[in-house]
């Protein structure tokens, strides 16, 4: 084999080979969602640098004729394979739909039966013959208008891919734009390496500028796939996975710079940097978020919209690396619970109309059967008159009752200071000699509106059924994932058997109501109460506050 021979020859096969471990390495490599494409298109490449060098070593026209069709078969599935593997790599997969493939692929497919049956046409070679070089061949044609609609349409798509490359490049934080930019080179270079084919491989048929630049392209785009991470997790995966989802999501490093944001994303950001990306702002937002729920009034499109702002950081081998914030459009909820709202404005205001209304007609009757029970009446009127007395005060309880339930839940859960509410109850209760220890400061609980009720009623029990209490305590503790707030005296407590009674409506000596009442309050944002104090030792109620409804200042 002589000079010229080697010359070509042994680059060719470097870069065969070159090809055939890029094939390999994605075969052995990670699964990723574009694997397949990618595996198909370095595969494509290969057969392709095959086929040019089994083209150059055969003497006969028509052997050549068929390695031909072998080629344009291979880089037609190469480009349909690229962009496919373009699309799912810059997360727009859900182009690749079973109808896009096939407008894509139509060109390619007439473009090799063109190749295939040219002797019957002559529109893609005119004329073709294989003249010899030494100890090798190269082919050359006068080509035909298919063979311009092939290139337009080949050159047409790789432009595509670079303006794709390069809108995903804007869109790329600065530490992974080195693999956008070797994929934008190795496409690029295909293109160039093409032009190059054609204007000079009859001038340099020694020089294969298309199985060597095709090795580079291979290698490079290889390369920018290796290096085709976000925060350690593919950048794909992460864009293809999140991208249609239609909240707003903002992937952040640990040092608080947005590394990726779906289109939602990254309007809230732009027009709310200051409050959301500032630690110093009122909201406190810094890495590690930890389990943000909380919701908040943003500027979007120039309108204040509700959004609940959860987070969820992303720990590796124990490391915080960074944090994902998910934006969620509560804008309907909360119309509805506004609308709601009126509602039970409405319907409260009807109450206490029909209630004042009622309650005037129940202090004129007791009125009037005061005056009735004055009245000089035989014993069994005078029996009659006192039934009828306990009616109305009855009726009267029950009238209270229904305005304190009307109450309860008509108004959103607030956040209560635990500890300052004690110190307002126990300012208001007459607690006489009683020691108070109160070490709920800095506790807070989200309840009902009527929460500080609760303890007005546990402090009501202590002074009126305690007996001789000397000591209230009041203290908070956890409970795995619930808040447990513990109420206990020292007086009487309460027997076994009314340690349920005591939370039923009309049970008691007086009205009935408090312990009732504070069941029905806490029952609201799905708190609990109970008594499991020790008869003879004192009352012990137990608060439970489910997760999520206390913050404690540890």
């Amino acid at each position: 084999m002589d000079y010229y021979a080697l010359l070509y020859v042994i680059p060719n096969m470097v870069a065969f080979a070159i090809v055939a471990w890029v094939v390999y390495q994605v075969y052995i490599g990670k699964r990723t969602l574009y694997r397949r494409a990618l595996l198909a298109s370095m595969f494509c490449i290969c057969i392709t640098v095959l086929t040019l060098l089994a083209e150059k070593l055969t003497p006969d026209l028509h052997v050549v004729l068929i390695l031909t069709v072998l080629e344009y078969t291979a880089v037609s599935i190469l480009v349909v394979s690229m962009t496919i593997y373009l699309w799912q790599f810059v997360g727009q997969g859900r182009l690749a739909t079973r109808r896009n493939v096939v407008l894509l692929s139509i060109i390619p497919i007439i473009t090799v039966v063109a190749v295939a049956t040219n002797d019957w046409h002559h529109l893609y070679y005119v004329t073709a013959e294989n003249a010899p070089y030494g100890d090798f061949y190269m082919f050359s044609a006068d080509h035909g208008p298919l063979f311009f609609m092939w290139m337009a349409y080949f050159l047409f798509l790789i432009v595509y891919l670079v303006g794709l490359l390069f809108r995903t490049l804007a869109d790329t934080p600065a530490p992974k734009r080195k693999a956008v930019w070797s994929l934008i080179v190795a496409i690029a270079g295909m293109m160039v390496i093409d032009i190059l084919y054609i204007i000079f491989s009859g001038t340099y048929p020694f020089i294969d500028f298309f199985s060597i630049g095709y090795a580079i392209a291979a290698l490079s785009i290889f390369i920018g796939e290796s290096m085709s991470t976000l925060l350690d997790l593919e950048i794909v995966g992460v864009q293809e996975a999140i991208g249609e989802i239609k909240d707003g999501i903002v992937v952040l490093d640990p040092l608080f710079h947005r590394e990726y944001a779906n289109e939602l994303g990254e309007k809230l950001l732009n027009e709310n940097y200051d409050l959301l990306l500032s630690p110093k702002e009122s909201h406190g937002l810094n890495i590690p978020l930890g389990g943000l729920n909380e919701e908040m009034r943003l500027k979007l499109d120039g309108s204040y919209i509700d959004f609940i702002v959860a987070s969820s950081d992303i720990v590796r081998d124990g490391k915080v690396i960074g944090s994902v914030l998910v934006f969620h459009d509560i804008s309907i909820r909360k119309s509805m619970e506004d609308d709601i709202i009126k509602v039970n404005r409405r319907l409260t205001t009807l109450n206490q109309v029909i209630r004042h209304d009622i309650r005037n007609d129940i202090l004129s009757l007791w009125s009037y059967l005061e005056l009735l029970d004055e009245t000089e009446l035989d014993p069994r009127q005078k029996e009659l008159v006192e039934k009828l007395l306990e009616r109305v005060s009855s009726t009267d309880r029950y009238m209270n009752l229904a305005r304190d339930m009307a109450a309860i839940g008509t108004a959103k859960p607030i956040w209560h200071d635990v500890g300052n509410v004690l110190d307002q109850v126990f300012g208001q209760v007459d607690m006489g000699k009683i020691t108070v220890e109160n070490q709920l400061k800095g506790v807070k609980v989200l309840a009902d509106p009527l929460f500080p009720n609760i303890f007005h009623s546990l402090a009501d029990n202590s002074v009126r059924h305690g007996g001789s209490v000397t000591v209230i305590k009041a203290r908070a503790e956890r409970a795995q994932d619930d808040l447990i707030i513990t109420w206990e005296d020292d007086g009487v407590g309460v027997s076994s058997d009314d340690k349920e009674h005591i939370f039923q409506r009309g049970f008691g000596k007086n009205t009935g109501q408090g312990l009732f009442l504070s069941r029905e309050i806490l029952s609201m944002t799905g708190g609990t109460i109970a008594e499991v104090g020790v008869q003879g030792k004192g009352a012990r109620f137990v608060i439970r506050i489910p997760k999520g409804n206390f913050n404690l200042n540890e």
